[in-house]
């Protein structure tokens, strides 16, 4: 991937858009890495500080639950990785990234990432705003994991998402709210009752987050 290419997708990356030209031709100077379908780009075991941007290509973000992967998060070109990394005091990685297809990565070290936060205050900004975002997401998926009922975390989780029309894999959901799938379906159904949502062919369609607000 040329420079040229690399300086346009770094400038509506997702902690860079906001950063100063100058910045950007800079981190666009940083290495870059191919990865083949199925490689392993970071693991359990390899750990480094450092933060990747997709250049392209789509890679997943993979934890072990009970010896089975779960998939935490798809990143596509634009979006970055290891952002929490960054002046952390932990010394492993908390998931292990994959290559779902043929990518390439941008990998910038912590030292070269803390010298650009401190040339950059629109970059440092941009950068306290993308972990404030994480942090928020985060909650929310607390507070579902700690809703008392059934019908209460499958609302919240619901009111968590961007958009009103949901796709639901029962055995992948019952999973991330830590519920069975018969109590799963049991409590679509129950929202669907009240008209707050509208369950056909493994799509929720969202009705009323007022009626789902009150759950």
């Amino acid at each position: 991937m040329t420079k040229d290419v690399i300086i346009e997708m770094l400038s509506y990356a997702d902690i860079f858009r906001d950063a100063d030209r100058k910045t950007i031709e800079k981190i666009s100077s940083e290495e870059t890495i191919l990865f083949s379908k199925g490689q392993v780009i970071s693991d359990y075991k390899h750990y480094s500080k450092h933060i990747g941007v997709v250049l392209f290509g789509t890679i997943l973000a993979e934890e072990k639950n009970s010896g089975n992967k779960v998939v935490l998060n798809t990143l596509k070109e634009g979006n970055v990785f290891g952002v929490t990394s960054v002046f952390s005091s932990e010394e492993e990685n908390v998931s292990c990234i994959v290559s779902k297809t043929q990518s390439e990565i941008l990998f910038i070290s912590e030292d070269k990432f803390i010298t650009y936060i401190l040339e950059d205050r629109e970059l440092n900004l941009s950068y306290i705003r993308f972990l404030t975002d994480r942090i928020r997401f985060l909650n929310k998926k607390i507070s579902t994991f700690a809703t008392p009922t059934t019908q209460d975390a499958l609302s919240r989780f619901l009111l968590s998402q961007d958009s009103d029309e949901i796709r639901v894999v029962g055995a992948t959901l019952s999973k991330q709210l830590n519920i069975g799938r018969s109590s799963l379906y049991r409590a679509l159904r129950e929202l669907q009752d009240i008209n707050a949502i509208e369950y056909t062919n493994g799509v929720v369609k969202i009705l009323s987050r007022e009626k789902l607000n009150v759950q």
